[in-house]
């Protein structure tokens, strides 16, 4: 509904700007974009990765992120 909508783009914006931590679950090669998750996110698919583009980051470790935008059901990070 439209209502859902809007519930969820509040949410993502809210975390615009937010510090997390984040672990790194897969590096796409083609794309050049590290799949990550926080604390808040299952591991299957199911909530939002925080994409960070650039360099490969080592898959199962911690960093600390800030995000950025969201894109779609994403959310968009650096590493700080």
């Amino acid at each position: 509904s439209e209502e859902n909508l809007v519930a969820f783009n509040n949410k993502m914006k809210s975390k615009i700007g937010r510090q997390f931590r984040v672990l790194v679950d897969r590096y796409d090669v083609d794309e050049k974009i590290n799949y990550c998750r926080t604390f808040e996110s299952a591991p299957d698919d199911v909530d939002y990765y925080v994409l960070i583009p650039g360099k490969k980051l080592k898959v199962g470790s911690f960093y600390n992120a800030v995000i950025t935008h969201y894109l779609n059901y994403d959310l968009i990070g650096i590493i700080i």
